[in-house]
């Protein structure tokens, strides 16, 4: 018998060898077949066999963003030179969010100053620019150290409704434009319809005349001695009391 398994394998050789030189003399390349590696759980593979992932299955933690990876289009001004100096508010204007903005522009009337209005709680927005009641005085309207109104609550607070208000300084004045230490002849100027209610004698400043501007339930009234206008207040018409006679520490 003839050994044809012998005989089939080296027909098998020769048309193997034929093959790879008809394939190299085409230019065609020959495909080397590896065995695949047999597939492993996670806990069988070495730290050095841990799969990495392919470009395809990159997480966004490892892209970089759009933000790190793309410089600002647009230079700021400071960086080209061309950087604005911030402008700065004015000390009278800084008060914040629930701040009175620009309460220089607020004058006293016998309604009120500004958005304080008589028989009425401070505004809450306005509230924390008057200091916190006290034994002595009233809440009292501060901006850079200075005090510029006092005003005379039901419950000596800030929650309490108002009956009276008081210019405290130069700084703000009456919607006419009359002003703590402005001379006697402006009341009379200002405000001819003024009427003299009383008078008094100040520890300090001698002779001091009352006038009221009478508007019905509140009035406005000027404290002036001989030299200026003393004190500016709106009260109510039938309790008046003059803040010349306040002592050092709130009372007559």
């Amino acid at each position: 018998m003839h050994d044809s398994s012998g005989r089939k394998s080296t027909w098998r050789i020769i048309a193997a060898l034929m093959l790879t030189g008809v394939l190299s003399t085409t230019g065609c390349a020959v495909i080397e077949v590896v065995p695949e590696a047999p597939w492993k759980a996670p806990w069988q593979q070495r730290p050095d066999e841990t799969p990495r992932p392919s470009p395809s299955e990159k997480t966004e933690s490892s892209a970089p963003t759009e933000e790190a990876s793309s410089p600002s289009q647009e230079p700021t001004a400071e960086a080209s030179g061309n950087a604005t100096p911030k402008q700065t508010t004015s000390p009278k204007q800084t008060m914040g969010a629930d701040g009175p903005g620009q309460w220089e522009e607020w004058t006293l009337t016998t309604a009120g100053w500004g958005p304080v209005r008589m028989d009425e709680p401070i505004p809450r927005k306005v509230r924390t620019a008057f200091t916190p009641e006290w034994e002595c005085l009233g809440p009292i309207f501060e901006q850079d150290g200075e005090e510029i109104v006092m005003v005379f609550t039901t419950n000596t607070e800030r929650s309490g409704r108002i009956e009276m208000i008081a210019l405290w300084s130069e700084a703000s004045s009456t919607k006419s434009g009359l002003r703590i230490g402005d001379p006697p002849s402006k009341v009379d100027e200002l405000y001819p319809e003024a009427k003299k209610r009383t008078s008094y004698e100040h520890h300090v400043h001698g002779s001091t005349t009352v006038y009221e501007l009478n508007d019905g339930y509140y009035s406005m009234f000027f404290e002036v001695d001989a030299e200026q206008v003393r004190q500016i207040s709106t009260q109510i018409s039938e309790e008046f009391h003059p803040m010349g006679r306040i002592g050092p520490c709130g009372g007559p």
